[in-house]
Formats: structure tokens, C-alpha cells, sequence
């Protein structure tokens, strides 16, 4: 395991930091992808209980869908979020 005081790691998590200082790219970016990965799985389970088989189409179809409308109402601006 490398330690923090690793002067290559330190420069790049101070990269990192430096541009995006409160980390809400971040947040949101990781708030997208639990979305997203949130509505494959339930999607592709409630497939496998009514008896689809293994159709991956339709819970990616539902991942596109999660990751556009979550991404249009986390817009921060307020004037694109309608």
C-alpha cells in the first residue's frame, strides 16, 4: 500500500482537490451512478421474476433513461433543469 506521503500520490489527490474543492462534482457524479446502477438491477430482478429471461436490453434501456433524467434534475443551473 502506498502512503500518503508518497510525494507522486500527494501531487495528484492535491490535483484532485485543487479542482473541485468542495467535492460536489464528485457527489454528483457518484450520486449518478448509484442512480443508474439502482434502476439496472431493479429493473433486470423484477425481469427475472416475471419470467423474461436474461434480456439485458430493457434494464440498459432503464439505466440510459435514470442516468438523462438524473442528470437533467441535478442540473445545478436552475434555468436548464425544466
Amino acid at each position: 500500500m502506498v502512503s500518503l506521503r508518497h510525494p507522486a500520490l500527494r501531487r495528484w489527490i492535491d490535483r484532485f482537490v485543487a479542482a473541485d474543492p468542495g467535492l460536489t462534482a464528485l457527489r454528483r457524479a457518484v450520486r449518478t451512478t448509484l442512480i443508474v446502477m439502482c434502476a439496472v438491477f431493479t429493473v433486470y430482478l423484477a425481469l427475472q421474476a416475471l419470467g423474461f429471461g436474461t434480456v439485458l436490453t430493457i434494464p440498459l434501456l432503464a439505466g440510459v433513461v435514470s442516468l438523462m433524467s438524473s442528470v437533467a434534475v441535478n442540473d445545478p443551473t436552475p434555468g436548464k433543469s425544466r
